[in-house]
This record gives C-alpha cells, sequence and structure tokens, in this order.
C-alpha cells in the first residue's frame, strides 16, 4: 500500500545458492516478517484501533499485528552490478475493501544493486 507509519519493524532471513558458477547467477529462498506502524496518534481518527484491520497504519505496534511472506529469486552479479529478480508470497493475503485494494498473491520486484 502506498500507506506506512513512523515505526517499522523487520525480520528477513535468506538460504543463497549458487545455481550457474560460470555466470555467476544465485538462487535464494527468503522469508520476510514486518509491518510499518504508526505512533502519532494525533494523526489516527478510530477511537477503537485494536478493531482496524492488519493493513491500517494507526493499528498500534503488536506481535499480532505483524505480516508474513516467503518467495524466492535469481542473482546475478552483472557487469554493471547486482541484479535481483524476486518473487514473494504474502502467506496472510488482505482482501480488498471499499477504499483499499486487496494483495496480489504474488509480487514481484526487481532490483539493482544490494539489498541493504
Amino acid at each position: 500500500y502506498g500507506i506506512g507509519g513512523n515505526l517499522l519493524t523487520a525480520l528477513n532471513a535468506e538460504f543463497e545458492f549458487m545455481m550457474v558458477p560460470p555466470a555467476n547467477i544465485k538462487g535464494v529462498l527468503f522469508a520476510d516478517i514486518g509491518n510499518a506502524f504508526n505512533t502519532e496518534k494525533q494523526f489516527c481518527s478510530e477511537p477503537n484501533p485494536e478493531q482496524l484491520p492488519k493493513s491500517d497504519p494507526c493499528v498500534p505496534f503488536g506481535f499480532r499485528d505483524l505480516r508474513y511472506s516467503l518467495g524466492f529469486g535469481f542473482r546475478w552479479q552483472s557487469p554493471i552490478g547486482p541484479l535481483r529478480f524476486e518473487w514473494g508470497f504474502p502467506l496472510d493475503r488482505i482482501t480488498g475493501t471499499a477504499l483499499l485494494r486487496g494483495e496480489d498473491p504474488l509480487v514481484f520486484e526487481f532490483n539493482v544493486g544490494t539489498g541493504f
């Protein structure tokens, strides 16, 4: 979603392995856990934020509100720098509402450079 918060909680675990040694192409399997939270209560108008869906940035921080995904990808150390092609699968996918579009069952990400 295009909304966020001022507190980010994230955990990432990756298993990287060589797939095509001559071309320096690696495979990766990963698990992600995290969410963004808004700790500035003046920006939230909901009197009972505990009843909001996990996708709302006004949900107070809590471990029960973390989001989970698994995925795989390919990484190539190209002549112009590292290229990453990754596909993630949200495990607790959010369905759409009248105001927000639901999450796709598969998310693709392309990145030039390192992950951090």
